[in-house]
Formats: C-alpha cells, sequence, structure tokens
C-alpha cells in the first residue's frame, strides 16, 4: 500500500473513500425519484393533450 507509512494520508484516504460511498448510497436511494417524477409528469401531459374528447388546449 502506497500510505501504508503515511498515517495522515491513510486518514485522509479513509475519509474521501467513505464520504464517496456516502455519497453514491444516498444518491442511489434519491437520485432515481426526480426523473420518474418528471417523466411521469411529461406523461400525463402529453396524454392530457391527446385526449380525444377535449377541444384542443394550450399548455
Amino acid at each position: 500500500m502506497e500510505n501504508e507509512n503515511r498515517p495522515f494520508a491513510r486518514l485522509a484516504d479513509f475519509v474521501r473513500v467513505g464520504f464517496e460511498r456516502y455519497v453514491r448510497f444516498i444518491g442511489a436511494i434519491y437520485g432515481g425519484e426526480p426523473a420518474a417524477k418528471a417523466a411521469e409528469i411529461a406523461a400525463l401531459e402529453h396524454a392530457y393533450r391527446l385526449s380525444p374528447d377535449t377541444t384542443e388546449r394550450t399548455p
């Protein structure tokens, strides 16, 4: 290991790796929600505009 005789470098690497894993974990939990919600809203708007039982609508 390149940092085995440098305690501060080991600590900094440990903190960096831990923070990166935390960010990836939180991103995996919350990251897909906004994109999925935006896609759902876009699909609803598209269906609303193409609805055959209504007259022409503007957004």
